[in-house]
């Protein structure tokens, strides 16, 4: 059931591991890879289940790119619609 969930996330979506990370293994973060299109995975060395909390400022700037990414493939299809419009 939580696979068809997961196939059913059709937007980008970053996924911070902590290659130390006990609770989700990378075979588990390989699974969502193959069943979630758009999934970009960005792996913290050393970084264990909260990597959030020791490594804050990596975090931080990992999520930050990728909203400012995000952003920016919106600005493109507003202006490609815009275009269309006009």
């Amino acid at each position: 059931e939580s696979k068809n969930a997961f196939q059913s996330i059709k937007c980008k979506t970053l996924l911070i591991h902590g290659e130390k990370d006990k609770m989700c293994e990378s075979p588990q973060i390989d699974k969502l890879k193959q069943t979630i299109d758009q999934l970009i995975v960005y792996k913290i060395p050393n970084g264990d289940h909260n990597c959030h909390q020791k490594y804050a400022d990596i975090f931080k700037e990992v999520v930050e790119d990728f909203l400012m990414d995000c952003y920016k493939e919106e600005e493109v299809i507003d202006e490609i619609e815009l275009n269309k419009i006009y």
